[in-house]
């Protein structure tokens, strides 16, 4: 395993700054690693040991020598149904790309090292409770083979964090296959940028589907690669008991993997009406509700593709709506598909 810092490249260099902007991670001089995912740290081919010395923090916040300038993503999205078209980043940072063992490309990022040019009202931190609860989360959707961003360290800050009472600081450090949104998409359509769509949709099919990169509808190939994704992942969810929370379109990953969690649980009882999260106060993102709010997010996401699917809506509009049909049948398949076993309902938590 590595025991010096990785390489990383340069985050989303080829879509220019329409979609994101540079940011920068707060010092932190009293950082230090509480918790490391083995796991994931093997995947990435990196030491344990390593990633809670002085060096490896370092690497962490992105304050390393020779790394590029982390950058902070712009995106739109429906929060609760209601559309805003300027989001973004608040308090995470994406430091860089890097390839795990297998060579598959992943985003390194932290969440909580300070405000970012979309903290809008907010403070741009984490408490250390969030930090653990996202790593529990985390750790238990890998033990059941659920696709989601994984958690490779949580850092405690050493510094008090004001919320509803005074806090102890964290910050959150996981890697995600892309950091691609729905809302992504609907930051350019918002913008009317057809250029910037097509740009993104190309980008994403490169990263994850580089066998439909080459066909000629580039916008129908990724609308049909986020409806079979996401009809598999929330498939998943409900064979599992898992609520994810806060289903907004700003939080769903075009790649299928799960992301936020730390406002998801599980519900044993399998209860349509379960509500984990505080802030659905009407239960929209209830447990019974996520096939139906994931495929409302699917009908959003392709609204905002229609100009790169055809340039006339009276052709481009039956083919996005045919596109997002295929979910039932896909999301009936995954629900008979034998993914994993389930696993025990409490997972270890991997510290140093």
């Amino acid at each position: 395993m590595a025991d010096s810092a990785p390489i990383l490249s340069p985050p989303y260099a080829s879509l220019t700054d329409r979609f994101y902007r540079e940011a920068e991670t707060a010092p932190f001089p009293r950082a230090e690693t509480l918790l490391v995912s083995k796991g994931t740290a093997a995947c990435l081919g990196l030491d344990p040991i390593w990633l809670a010395r002085h060096e490896g923090v370092r690497w962490m916040l992105g304050q390393a020598g020779g790394q590029p300038r982390p950058i902070a993503m712009a995106y739109a999205g429906h929060q609760f149904g209601r559309f805003s078209r300027s989001l973004g980043d608040g308090r995470a940072v994406i430091l860089g790309h890097l390839k795990d063992r297998d060579g598959r490309d992943h985003d390194l990022a932290v969440k909580g090292a300070g405000p970012t040019p979309f903290t809008h009202r907010g403070d741009g931190y984490l408490t250390l409770s969030a930090g653990i609860a996202e790593f529990e989360m985390s750790e238990a959707l890998a033990a059941r083979k659920i696709p989601a961003t994984r958690v490779l360290a949580v850092l405690a800050t050493g510094e008090t964090i004001t919320r509803e009472a005074p806090e102890p600081g964290g910050i959150l450090v996981r890697i995600a296959s892309s950091h691609i949104r729905f809302g992504s998409f609907q930051y350019a359509w918002a913008r009317r940028d057809s250029d910037a769509l097509l740009r993104l949709a190309r980008w994403t099919l490169a990263r994850h589907a580089p066998a439909a990169d080459s066909l000629d509808n580039p916008g129908l190939a990724m609308l049909d690669l986020a409806v079979e994704r996401q009809a598999s992942l929330v498939a998943q969810w409900m064979k599992h008991g898992f609520v994810h929370g806060v289903l907004n379109t700003d939080n769903m990953l075009v790649s299928g993997e799960a992301m936020d969690l730390s406002t998801g649980g599980f519900t044993a009882t399998r209860d349509p009406a379960a509500v984990l999260s505080a802030v659905d106060r009407a239960g929209r993102y209830a447990f019974g509700r996520q096939p139906e709010m994931v495929r409302w997010g699917l009908a959003r996401l392709a609204e905002a593709l229609l100009p790169i699917i055809d340039r006339d809506p009276q052709i481009a509009i039956p083919l996005a709506q045919a596109a997002v049909s295929r979910f039932e049948p896909h999301f009936a398949e995954a629900l008979e598909a034998d993914h994993s076993p389930v696993a025990p309902s409490r997972v270890a938590l991997s510290k140093i």
